[in-house]
């Protein structure tokens, strides 16, 4: 029943080219604990990989920014949950809900670019129009990951860009924050879970860092314990 719902919503943010198939069982375990969930679609994604060509970073967060209105007409604040670019949207949307936003959940956040995206994409963009995806990095072997084969290299700039403003939000956020990364993560720059965890401006803050996953964490090895852990510090704070 409705009325049986915690006060505070959650909304969870799948990854660039991805969908929320990859966060759709941690999405159910946190629905049976009486939260009300939200897991939108990020534009351009679910579809086609071409229809990503003409989608921008503003796209994506105007689309967060109007779900988070419509959970807030049933919840008093939300908690925020984001996987790989999810969890860099996340962070923008931490910033703009204000008092709004209750907690804050990264799971394998990019806040710090690779030199290997930043040089592939300055030299792509003059003579490619595509590229090869970079979605499936799962250890286990149980499970797979929805995603674009195939990226417009447009559209890998506005990941760039997502990932320059995520970084510049991570200062203003106060809310408690729970960062989650995988050692051996294939995706992202090694250097995220230090700097991430410097940059954030919160004095609530915890970092752990999972041994037996890659990048997907939510459909690899450690999904049981992170989600145990996430249900933990929700329910710390709803």
């Amino acid at each position: 029943m409705t009325n049986n719902f915690n006060k505070n919503g959650v909304i969870l943010i799948h990854g660039f080219t991805s969908t929320p198939q990859a966060i759709i069982d941690l999405a159910e375990k946190i629905h049976k604990e009486n939260f009300k969930v939200f897991l939108p679609k990020l534009p351009g994604h679910c579809t086609k990989w071409k229809d990503l060509t003409n989608i921008t970073f503003e796209d994506w967060i105007n689309t967060l920014e109007n779900k988070a209105l419509k959970l807030l007409k049933t919840s008093d604040k939300i908690n925020i949950i984001g996987l790989s670019m999810g969890g860099t949207l996340g962070a923008i949307l931490a910033e703009k809900l204000g008092e709004k936003a209750n907690t804050l959940t990264l799971i394998c956040a990019p806040f710090v670019s690779k030199f290997s995206h930043l040089f592939g994409y300055a030299i792509g963009r003059l003579f490619l129009k595509s590229v090869k995806g970079v979605g499936g990095d799962i250890k286990s072997t149980e499970k797979q990951e929805e995603y674009y084969k195939i990226v417009p290299v447009k559209a890998i700039g506005e990941f760039l860009r997502t990932v320059k403003y995520g970084k510049k939000s991570l200062p203003k956020i106060k809310i408690p924050s729970r960062l989650f990364y995988a050692k051996d993560d294939h995706v992202i720059s090694n250097k995220n879970p230090r700097e991430t965890y410097r940059l954030l401006g919160s004095s609530d803050k915890k970092l752990k860092v999972f041994t037996n996953s890659y990048h997907v964490m939510t459909l690899d090895n450690d999904a049981p314990e992170l989600f145990d852990d996430i249900i933990y510090f929700l329910k710390k704070y709803n």
